[in-house]
């Protein structure tokens, strides 16, 4: 049994599940730059907040284009014959492509960090954000180009 190629569905519900992905970003000479970040999906768009500097901010503002990459891992599938070079894993995963951009707007920031909230802490949903805190955080919005999913089995 081979690796399984999703439909978008399928991997809109990964992006569901996942707490963590990694964005890669392009830096100023030219080498992927990849991080581990908390994001949420929604319409065909990933939020990632963090600080209004850094690194991936100063790339996406030299170049938009970023991968976007999340990943499940359920176990590992041993083989009959006791190879070693036979096992196998039980994994799901999306590589999305993409542009991304710095939000600027404060009620698109209030929408992405409504959409964080209520996936990482949902506890705290609902709650008013401050508006200051909603100026201070760094919200990059990556708009979906090319989604991929692989699972096996």
């Amino acid at each position: 049994m081979g690796r399984i190629v999703l439909e978008q569905g399928f991997c809109e519900e990964i992006l569901e599940k996942c707490l963590v992905g990694r964005i890669s970003t392009i830096n100023q000479d030219g080498y992927p730059y990849t991080v581990p970040v908390h994001f949420a999906y929604s319409q065909g768009k990933i939020y990632i907040h963090g600080r209004a500097k850094g690194a991936k901010i100063e790339h996406l503002c030299k170049n938009d284009r970023v991968c976007f990459e999340v990943d499940q891992m359920e176990k590992l599938v041993l083989h009959e014959s006791g190879s070693a070079c036979k096992v196998n894993t039980e994994f799901q995963s999306v590589v999305i492509f993409g542009k991304g951009k710095i939000l600027k707007d404060p009620k698109e920031k209030e929408f992405a960090l409504g959409l964080l909230i209520a996936k990482l802490t949902p506890e705290y949903q609902g709650q008013a954000i401050n508006p200051e805190r909603i100026n201070a955080t760094g919200i990059i919005e990556i708009t979906v180009e090319q989604m991929t999913g692989k699972q096996y089995p």
